[in-house]
């Protein structure tokens, strides 16, 4: 799914895809679609308005960037700094986690474990295996490994292309 032309997605298959990445049961399915919903509106992804005439589609990288920023709202970053890194992340570090996967390798990415995530006092950390940041002070660390997050969601999305 990584060459050539990228293949475009509905939304109900993304939606499916994504709910599957996360495993969102049915009965959380209407507050996983405000999720994306809020981050579409902060601009992740940046795509036209649906009800406009016309369908709105999403492409593979649309799809990485809802999931990195998802993944970094379960981090407890709010929603307007995750889509902000997601952003960021497409731009500066996409071709790193796509060659961790084509190696197989993990990829991880962490936050300041805080429940105030501040701009200019909190962080988040971009890793591979065996740099993860191990200070004895610390006692919460939360950890995503987003070529492990980016290879299911590839999956979910040919499968749900093909339901």
């Amino acid at each position: 799914m990584r060459s050539g032309k990228e293949k475009t997605f509905r939304y109900k298959s993304l939606e499916l895809a994504l709910a599957s990445v996360f495993k969102v049961e049915m009965k959380d399915l209407s507050a996983f679609r405000a999720r994306i919903r809020h981050l579409r509106n902060l601009g992740v992804p940046s795509v036209g308005a649906p009800g406009s005439g016309q369908a709105v589609t999403y492409t593979r990288t649309d799809a990485i960037r809802l999931v990195i920023a998802l993944e970094m709202e379960l981090l407890g970053v709010p929603p307007r700094f995750a889509g902000g890194f997601a952003n960021s992340f497409i731009k500066n570090q996409l071709a790193s986690v796509e060659a961790a996967i084509e190696k197989g390798k993990p990829f991880f990415v962490t936050a300041d474990p805080r429940f105030e995530f501040d701009a200019n006092t909190s962080w988040i950390f971009i890793t591979r295996p065996g740099a993860l940041p191990v200070d004895e002070h610390v006692h919460r660390r939360a950890v995503v490994n987003l070529a492990m997050s980016i290879t299911i969601l590839d999956g979910e999305l040919l499968s749900a292309v093909s339901k």
